[in-house]
């Protein structure tokens, strides 16, 4: 199941929208929050989302974006705003548990850098998609 979730930077806020296609695995609601930007400060936040699977299946959450798989402590998201402007925000302290038996909350801390002096006023963009796929059964 992969639910593709276009997530904005709308004047130093984020916000997510989701719509859930027909798969084993529901995911959302979705939402993000995310501070004011500021040069030397950057900004934090989160992103929330729930996973509702089958009972008896172990499913792992998959997390990634146009330029590839989300992965580790610090897993970097670009996102695009007007013209050649890119704002880049990272989903830090990324849980190595991503598995999910039933339902699972998960709320992941995100981060804009400080001094990132190209931004430019507006809306910037990104593609996240959360996708979940069964674990195969122990050996």
């Amino acid at each position: 199941m992969r639910l593709l979730v276009p997530l904005a930077l709308l004047g130093g806020m984020a916000g997510a929208s989701a719509v859930f296609p027909p798969a084993a695995c529901q995911i959302g609601p979705v939402s993000s929050s995310v501070m004011t930007y500021q040069v030397p400060t950057g900004a934090r936040g989160t992103l929330n989302f729930r996973v509702r699977c089958p009972a008896g299946q172990t499913y792992v959450v998959r997390l990634s974006t146009p330029e590839g798989p989300l992965l580790g402590a610090n897993a970097a998201l670009r996102f695009l705003g007007a013209g050649q402007s890119e704002a880049v925000m990272s989903l830090t302290d990324l849980p190595a548990d991503l598995t999910v038996s039933g339902e699972r909350d998960f709320s992941l801390s995100l981060r804009a850098e400080p001094g990132q002096w190209k931004l430019v006023g507006g809306t910037y963009r990104t593609n996240l998609e959360i996708g979940t796929e069964p674990l195969a059964p122990p050996l």
